[in-house]
Formats: C-alpha cells, sequence, structure tokens
C-alpha cells in the first residue's frame, strides 16, 4: 500500500538511484540563496542532485537559483503551495535513496553529505541522522577546520528526547527514503515545526534518530524568519501544542505538563536572552 498524509501519495516518478536528493524549499530568499547551494555544490561527496521547490517567491529567489548555472540543480516553480506540500514534491520529484534536507538560507559544512551517508550505510539500526547547529546572523561562514572524515564518530540515539524538543536541526537532516515514505512524507496540514512532527512520527513507528556529536550546519537567524521575529506567540503555542501530543503518542508522565509550561515561557524570552545576541541581518 502506497503511504499516505492528509491526501498525499508518494509516486514513484524517478527510477531510485544511490545518490542523495538534496531537497531545498525557498521562500524570498534571494539575499542567502546563492551561498546556500554552494554549500552544496561544493560538498567532498559528489554524487547527489539538488532540487530547489520554489514556493511562489516575488523577489529574485528563482533568477538567482538558475544563474548559478549548474546542472546538479533543478528549479521546480510551484506557486504559494505552502512549506510541507513544498517538502513532498522536493522528494516526490527526486531519484536518491537517500533525502538530505537544507534550508534556503543555511549552510553545511564541506563533508556533511559524506559524513551523514557513510553512517546511513554502514548502521542499520538508523533510519535518520542529523546533528546541531551553529548560530550564525552574518552573510559569509568559514568553516574554522575540516572535520576528519575517516574517523568513527558515534552517534546517540536522541529518538527519547522529542517530548522535550526537537533534537536536531532540520537543515541537517539526512533520512532513508524508504523511511520517510513509510511515515507518509511530512504534515502538509502544519504551518510550521515540520521537522519535529516528523521526528515524533518517525520514533512512534520505531525507528531511530542518530545524533552527531559536532554541528554539521550553520543556521543563520535573521529577521524574516517565523519562528524568531515574525509570529514569535504563534510559534511556541504551537510548540507546546505538539509537545503534549507528544506526549501522549510516546509516553510520558503528567507532570510534564508543568515542565511544558515552563519551557512555553523560556521561548518567550528575547533572542539576546535565549541565543546571547542580537540578530541584525
Amino acid at each position: 500500500m502506497v503511504p499516505t498524509l492528509q491526501g498525499y501519495r508518494f509516486g514513484v516518478k524517478w527510477p531510485v538511484s544511490e545518490m542523495i536528493s538534496v531537497v531545498m524549499t525557498a521562500y524570498n530568499a534571494e539575499r542567502y540563496i546563492r551561498q546556500s547551494l554552494e554549500s552544496i555544490l561544493m560538498q567532498s561527496e559528489q554524487d547527489f542532485e539538488c532540487i530547489l521547490v520554489d514556493d511562489g517567491s516575488t523577489d529574485g529567489t528563482i533568477k538567482t537559483a538558475r544563474d548559478i548555472g549548474d546542472s546538479r540543480v533543478r528549479v521546480i516553480e510551484a506557486g504559494r503551495i505552502g512549506r510541507g506540500r513544498a517538502l513532498n514534491l522536493g522528494v516526490r520529484e527526486s531519484r536518491g535513496i537517500y533525502i538530505a534536507i537544507q534550508d534556503a538560507d543555511d549552510l553545511s559544512h564541506p563533508h556533511r553529505l559524506k559524513i551523514e551517508r557513510r553512517e546511513l550505510d554502514n548502521s542499520a539500526k538508523f533510519a535518520a541522522v542529523g546533528s546541531d547547529h551553529i548560530l550564525f546572523d552574518g552573510l559569509d561562514y568559514d568553516w574554522e577546520e575540516p572535520l576528519e572524515t575517516e574517523n568513527f564518530f558515534s552517534l546517540a540515539d536522541v529518538s527519547s528526547s522529542l517530548i522535550m524538543r526537537s533534537p536536531i536541526s532540520h537543515t541537517s537532516l539526512m533520512v532513508r527514503r524508504e523511511t520517510l515514505e513509510k511515515v507518509g512524507g511530512y504534515n502538509e496540514t502544519r504551518s510550521d515545526l515540520f521537522d519535529w512532527d516528523l521526528y515524533i512520527r518517525l520514533a512512534k513507528a520505531g525507528f531511530c534518530i542518530g545524533k552527531f556529536p559536532f554541528p554539521l550546519v550553520v543556521h543563520r537567524v535573521h529577521k524574516m524568519q517565523f519562528f524568531e521575529h515574525m509570529k514569535r506567540h504563534t510559534y511556541v503555542r504551537h510548540c507546546y501544542i505538539l509537545q503534549r501530543e507528544a506526549r501522549k503518542l510516546l509516553g510520558g508522565g503528567v507532570v510534564l505538563e508543568a515542565v511544558f509550561l515552563l519551557v512555553y515561557a523560556y521561548r518567550l524570552l528575547p533572542p539576546i536572552v535565549r541565543l546571547g545576541w542580537r540578530t541584525n541581518s
């Protein structure tokens, strides 16, 4: 039976290959899209494609992406369909056995895809892997030093932490394609927290999520982000609701309800308190 979610059906549009499919969605990301795409195109792992789904941008996002002129980048003009549908569209249009997510304003370490793929190739335990992120509010970021990609890195199973928070940065996620399809992909009815919702459903289905002990991505913080500046109160309320849903699905005592309220209050604090800085970009 083909997995479904809210009416969305995953079909096999292209023959699946051993490559990595990087799925990126964008909305008015003209300022950052070039750097984000270049951080993928310059990866040490070169067996990949990049599917960029434009979610109805009104600026120069599409032109900037196409001007890069790399055949590995495929731009899909989807219109204003919402991020959940855009993510699922990117997955449906892709061909790789692994799906990697890259946000249009973030950056990946040059060895990110190589490291993540190696761990998924070598471990049947984990269905998805990712890492924490480095917070950044500038334009250009220089990695201090390359990671030693030949070393063995011990992954931590973070599935049990999903009741409290989203344990890995969405822009660092790499997931097995077959796993993503088994849980029905992204929830198109949501307006935010697509990653946390996905991780909860993965854990509920019995899949393990692995986290690297070092950040593989740079997460850019800026004024146009829904979760940080535009609709902060709505975002925090949705976090609280999702925490309660996770407790019911994954188990947890009622005492957590009081903890959730404390976390709710913390998330309402300004960035200078939570993050230790002001965001200027």
